[in-house]
């Protein structure tokens, strides 16, 4: 049995992630593809009239499944990830990806979306489906159904490469982080962090294999972050700050410079080849801002007016900093630091008070019941 194929049992659709192994996920996406690609078949020989029904629901429905697999296997990766997932990485992504290309670049498909998005007028379609058939044909004219069959190769090769070099980009970038360890034992390197930090800590220095008393910090968020905000030693903030901010860029098998410098140039060409200046035209085309000139004219405005707040609140920051004698001249390190002392003192709050008002089962207990008190206003 694969857990990744199993109906769904599980309150809200819960994704049964303590049952799933590695290797369920090859043979789950190549079985969904290939149940997926016969659905595509059996509608591309259809010869009923293209409707809303029988081509945009059914295409919806019909990559739902891909798209599940392949989604818990990539938030998995990206954040609880192995050696095991990393070497499945590149042909679970080629995989998918080869799967919408064929989808988005098929001209039958296409010619029946188009055939239905032509009679949109005159369709009594309600405002969601209205919204759902415009983005599927703005997805097939943006991901190269009008290409020539030339266009539609390099447009494939391009996505292969993309999806390889962002594989990389994450393999190396969870390597780094997963290569540091900061190990702490003094009391005087403790100070400052707060009980939940420490027990997460001294949790992970037990699942090490370190002797009891020895705490355990690494660069994920959920460590560094408070670690950050908390620890009274600036050196230490210093040293984890810099360790940090250059992970993958400081040379060595990890370095990310050069996938960085490729793919830009892939997004450049990709944009080109769909008939965009740039990449950023492609991306803000389906955004609020629409165009880049939009987002330019944000930015400076956001600057004129934002600018004098952040210096008035930087001018208090540093002589909140002074009073405590702490540096006068602060870097980035000593940021979160003094706003969480700041915030403390100006306003009283606390995040370990707060804490046992937002435990797991009281934020789930809350959903739960919001959840039922709408659904009996419904």
């Amino acid at each position: 049995m694969n857990p990744l194929l199993d109906k769904n049992t599980l309150q809200f659709g819960a994704i049964p992630f303590d049952k799933i192994k590695v290797e369920n996920f090859i043979p789950a996406l190549k079985e969904v593809i290939d149940k997926a690609n016969r659905s595509i078949e059996e509608m591309k020989n259809s010869k009923d009239k293209p409707t809303f029904k029988n081509t945009i629901e059914y295409l919806e429905k019909v990559q739902s499944e891909v798209d599940f697999v392949s989604g818990v296997f990539f938030n998995l990766h990206s954040v609880k990830s192995s050696e095991e997932m990393q070497n499945i990485a590149k042909e679970v992504s080629a995989l998918s990806i080869g799967f919408h290309n064929d989808l988005s670049l098929d001209q039958r498909i296409f010619e029946k979306v188009n055939q239905v998005y032509k009679n949109i007028e005159s369709s009594e379609l309600g405002g969601e489906e209205v919204k759902l058939l415009e983005k599927y044909y703005k997805s097939f004219v943006r991901n190269g159904a009008n290409l020539n069959d030339e266009g539609k190769e390099e447009l494939r090769n391009i996505d292969r490469k993309m999806g390889d070099l962002s594989i990389e980009f994450g393999d190396h970038l969870l390597d780094e982080t997963n290569s540091f360890e900061l190990i702490l034992k003094k009391p005087e390197d403790i100070v400052g962090l707060p009980e939940f930090l420490l027990e997460a800590a001294s949790l992970a220095a037990k699942e090490k294999g370190l002797d009891k008393g020895n705490y355990l910090f690494t660069l994920d968020y959920p460590s560094y972050i408070p670690f950050m905000t908390h620890s009274e030693r600036r050196d230490l903030r210093e040293k984890l700050y810099r360790v940090f901010m250059s992970r993958c860029f400081k040379g060595g098998k990890n370095d990310n410079k050069s996938i960085v410098k490729e793919l830009a140039v892939l997004r450049h060409q990709r944009a080109n080849l769909l008939g965009y200046g740039t990449h950023a035209e492609f991306v803000l085309e389906e955004r609020m801002a629409k165009k880049p000139e939009s987002v330019s004219e944000l930015i400076k405005t956001l600057l004129e007016n934002a600018k004098p707040v952040g210096k008035a609140e930087m001018e208090e920051l540093k002589a909140f900093s002074k009073r405590l004698n702490g540096p006068e001249n602060l870097e980035a390190w000593d940021y979160a630091f003094y706003q969480e002392k700041l915030r403390k003192e100006k306003f009283d709050i606390d995040d370990e008070i707060l804490k046992p008002y937002f435990a797991l089962e009281k934020v789930i207990s809350g959903f739960s019941k919001l959840q039922l008190e709408r659904s009996c206003r419904i």
